[in-house]
C-alpha cells in the first residue's frame, strides 16, 4: 500500500509511506473515515484498518473483518470484500460484483473492532454489477492558507443578511433608508410587508 499526501493547490502527490500487505488475496478497495484519521483497505478475504495518526502506520494495521463465506444469492456469487465508498451518512459501504447483499462499516471513525464491520447486512433488492460510482469528496471545504483553492466562502457572503432601516415606519409617502456599507454592488428585487406580501405600489428611487 502506498500512502500519498495530495496537494490540492498544486495537484502534486508526495509519497508518505509504503506498507507491505502480506495477503495472498487480491487487493480491491480503500476508503478513508469521515475524520480522515482511519484508512480501510480490503482484500477479497480481509478488511484491514490503519490509524493514520500513529507514528508507525504499518504497525497500526488491524484486521477488523474476515470473510465469513456467505453467498448472495447462491454460489458462485460470494459476498467477499471488494470496492469501498464513504457515503454522506458517514458510513463506508463495500460491495462485491454480482451480489444482492453488501457490507457496511457503521462507525469508521472508531479505532479497532468498534468500527463494526457488518457483513452482508444491507440487501439491495437487485443485483449489483461491476462497480460503484466514484465521487469526489465534496465535503472537504475550502483549504485555508492557499491562493489557488477554487472553493471559497462566496455562498455564505451571498446569503448573508443585510439590515435595512426605513424611516418613517410604517411607510406612507417618502422615506429614508439606511443600511451598512456593502462589499459589492447589489440590487433590491422586492419589498415585502410583515405578512410576507409584496406591495407593488412602492417605487424605489435613488438606490445606490
Amino acid at each position: 500500500m502506498d500512502l500519498y499526501q495530495f496537494d490540492r493547490c498544486s495537484g502534486d502527490f508526495t509519497l508518505l509511506t509504503r506498507v507491505a500487505i502480506n495477503d495472498s488475496a487480491v487487493g480491491a478497495g480503500a476508503a478513508f473515515s469521515p475524520n480522515s484519521r482511519v484508512l480501510y483497505l480490503s482484500s477479497m478475504k480481509y478488511v484491514y484498518q490503519f490509524d493514520l495518526s500513529a507514528s508507525n502506520i504499518a504497525a497500526s494495521k488491524t484486521t477488523v473483518a474476515v470473510y465469513d463465506g456467505y453467498y448472495s444469492p447462491q454460489p458462485p456469487f460470494a459476498t467477499s470484500f471488494y470496492l469501498s465508498q464513504l457515503a454522506p451518512d458517514g458510513k463506508i459501504y463495500q460491495l462485491r460484483n454480482s451480489t444482492i447483499d453488501i457490507h457496511v462499516i457503521n462507525h469508521p471513525d472508531v479505532i479497532g473492532m468498534g468500527c463494526d464491520v457488518c457483513q452482508h447486512c444491507i440487501n439491495l433488492g437487485f443485483y449489483n454489477a461491476f462497480t460503484i460510482p466514484n465521487y469526489p469528496n465534496y465535503f472537504l471545504g475550502a483549504e485555508t492558507g492557499t491562493v489557488c483553492d477554487s472553493l471559497t466562502n462566496r455562498i455564505s457572503e451571498i446569503n448573508s443578511k443585510v439590515n435595512f432601516q426605513f424611516n418613517p415606519n410604517p411607510i406612507t409617502d417618502g422615506h429614508f433608508t439606511t443600511y451598512p456599507t456593502l462589499k459589492s454592488p447589489g440590487e433590491i428585487q422586492k419589498l415585502l410587508n410583515l405578512e410576507g406580501k409584496r406591495n407593488n405600489k412602492i417605487l424605489i428611487a435613488g438606490v445606490e
